[in-house]
């Protein structure tokens, strides 16, 4: 493959460091790089599972799966329950700063707290280097919020996220840029290959007994024999160990199903059902909102959550609020791109159509009821 045929634009990726202990310490006047807090499943259970801890507590070996009870009991180490209702609010908002860059077309919500952006079209506007661009952005993060950021760039998706991920998270200046002439020096360096994005311990073992133990091996082995093995899959994870992706987050992906998942892992039994609705809603909401492209039937069934949940209608200001930050970040822009015109897709105003729109294009509503 020719050099000039592959992606060279500019991908930054941005991770927020300890997200969930970093809202949990900013929302209590408390400086994240400076407090020992660790967020739990439930603090009244001793065996509740660590959901983040701040930099300073998992220097003490707390961290991302202890359990409540490995947690020293001291003075100055705090121990929170988690507020996700106030980690989306915080995600929200920092995902409208980013949008201030970039069109919404190029921007993509990995998750709760990580995103990607393509500045190719915007960098001359704000910056004259990719870099100076992000620092801007985590600084501005960082001035407006409290919450520390991490920022990798490359020239395609997969080169941002690797160099986020083995550099930039462990950079003094929290940013690192990774060029395709950086490959053989930094992405075949990777070591174990399960710390690779997109390879699992379980793929690691099969390329072992292919005679394949590093990402260098990987990038040098037959795309046939990889093809054979794994199908796909292999085509892929040989494009990966080159620096390869082809992907564009304005590309507009098409599900093959029209079934959506999600999952949470819960500390107890959830018996009434007060609680068990505002779980659903919970899932409903965090899914939808980190999901660009969800068809518009689940958009719907959120929406009309407090009605499925046996004609509860106090929570439908809650709903009403999520559709108004899934039009603010353009997540269902696409859902309304053809019924809403297009100066007033950011409206709130449009609110009380969207919802008319869902109703009447839902066939199938009088059996959610």
């Amino acid at each position: 493959m020719e050099d000039e045929q592959l992606p060279n634009r500019i991908i930054i990726c941005i991770d927020m460091k300890a997200f969930y202990a970093s809202v949990s310490s900013v929302i209590r006047g408390l400086n994240p790089l400076k407090t020992k807090l660790a967020v739990v499943g439930d603090i009244k259970r001793s065996g509740s599972v660590v959901l983040a801890a701040t930099p300073l507590l998992k220097k003490e070996g707390v961290k991302t799966g202890s359990r409540l009870f490995d947690i020293p009991k001291r003075k100055d180490i705090h121990v929170v329950n988690p507020s996700m209702e106030r980690y989306i609010k915080a995600s929200t908002y920092i995902s409208s700063l980013v949008l201030q860059y970039v069109a919404p077309e190029d921007f993509h919500a990995y998750s709760i707290d990580e995103l990607f952006i393509d500045a190719t079209a915007s960098l001359h506007l704000f910056a004259r280097t990719p870099e100076e661009l992000a620092h801007k952005i985590i600084n501005e993060i960082y001035r407006k919020t409290g919450l520390t950021a991490t920022a990798g760039i490359g020239p395609n998706l997969l080169l941002a996220k690797v160099s986020l991920d083995h550099e930039a998270k462990n950079s003094p200046t929290g940013v690192a840029y990774w060029r395709y002439e950086d490959i053989p020096f930094k992405l075949w360096s990777i070591h174990p290959m399960k710390d690779f994005w997109g390879i699992s311990s379980a793929t690691e073992r099969r390329l072992n007994r292919l005679g394949i133990h590093s990402i260098k091996e990987l990038a040098l082995s037959s795309v046939e024999m990889l093809r054979k093995e794994f199908g796909v899959l292999g085509e892929e994870i040989y494009q990966h160990a080159n620096g390869i992706d082809y992907s564009r987050i304005s590309d507009v992906y098409i599900p093959s199903s029209r079934s959506f998942g999600k999952s949470q892992i819960l500390s107890r039994h959830y018996t009434n059902r007060k609680e068990v609705e505002l779980l659903l809603l919970e899932l409903l909401s965090e899914a939808l909102l980190f999901d660009l492209h969800f068809p518009y039937s689940a958009l719907f069934l959120c929406l009309l959550m407090p009605w499925i949940m046996n004609g509860h209608h106090s929570q439908i200001n809650n709903s009403r609020l999520l559709l108004f930050n899934l039009l603010q970040l353009n997540s269902v822009q696409s859902i309304f791109s053809n019924q809403i015109p297009k100066n007033d897709r950011f409206n709130p105003a449009v609110l009380n159509y969207a919802l008319t729109f869902l109703v009447r294009n839902t066939s199938n509503r009088q059996a959610i009821y």
